[in-house]
């Protein structure tokens, strides 16, 4: 199997556990605030993810220096996703986090004056309209944007920045002791606006530890390292748009749990967003 595939079935993963995180964070603010949350969540994983990963590792300075500096935007990323969910469905969060597919091509157009292959272009207006179908044809309230829309949003955005920050990091840097570090430096900055903002305090419920666990275990450790190793073959462009399967995943898991449905403009958008992905990856240029 090729690196890049490999690659990018890791980051399926990814998708995977993020999609899980908006149903987790749903549950877990029944008991906490925002910043209190996410602040035991990152330490939690910090801990965990440092006695797995650490153990007889040379940390640099440099390696520090930069985990400091991406925890920065996705101490914003994470922030703005937390309240987010608060304010939406876990359905259109679901959605509306995915859009960094669209952004970080976007940004690479602009910014750094990248030309994309004509695939990708298409991928990239597909996945626009899957997620603008999904997410304007509602998703159990009946469509239409609110706060929390606009919330998760933002985190898109800034999400997609995160891509591209950690696409140039980590060929620079080891990326578990960035991953160990990340979540660090995360869950300080968020500990210090809990103190600042809220009351902090540990769960008080079985159900809030076990969803804070869970966001520990997979959306922070396991997503956070499988993106650090990933994004080392691929690229920012395929990573964007291959993390826009965690809807679909948010979908999944809002509907088992929760109970949350599509209307069939949705589950349209669902489809489109999902055909965009395979066209993405697959050769058809290759002689089978």
């Amino acid at each position: 199997m090729r690196t890049q595939v490999k690659a990018d079935l890791m980051l399926v993963l990814v998708a995977m556990f993020w999609g899980s995180s908006c149903l987790l964070t749903k549950i877990a603010l029944e008991d906490l605030q925002e910043f209190n949350l996410i602040s035991i969540r990152f330490l939690a994983g910090f801990v965990l993810s440092s006695v797995i990963l650490l153990r007889k590792r040379r940390i640099s300075k440099k390696t520090v220096l930069y985990s400091a500096l991406i925890s920065a935007n996705y101490f914003v990323v994470v922030a703005f996703m937390t309240f987010g969910v608060q304010y939406t469905t876990v359905s259109k969060a679901g959605f509306l986090t995915c859009l960094a597919g669209v952004f970080v091509p976007i940004i690479c157009v602009f910014v750094f004056k990248k030309k994309l292959d004509k695939k990708t272009v298409f991928c990239v207006v597909a996945t626009f309209v899957g997620v603008y179908m999904l997410t304007m044809s509602g998703a159990g309230d009946g469509g239409g944007i609110n706060l929390g829309d606009v919330l998760c949003t933002l985190c898109s955005l800034f999400f997609a920045v995160h891509i591209l920050l950690t696409g140039h990091i980590v060929k620079r840097a080891d990326p578990m002791a960035l991953t160990v570090f990340q979540l660090g430096f995360v869950g300080l900055y968020n500990l210090a606006a809990s103190f600042f903002f809220e009351a902090p305090h540990l769960p008080t419920t079985g159900a809030s530890w076990l969803s804070v666990l869970l966001l520990a275990a997979l959306c922070s450790v396991c997503g956070t390292l499988l993106q650090n190793m990933a994004q080392k073959h691929t690229s920012e462009t395929h990573a964007g748009i291959i993390l826009t399967l965690e809807p679909a995943f948010a979908v999944m898991f809002a509907y088992v749990f929760l109970k949350e449905t599509l209307t069939a403009g949705g589950y349209i958008g669902a489809l489109i967003l999902l055909a965009s992905i395979v066209i993405l990856e697959v050769d058809f240029s290759a002689k089978i």
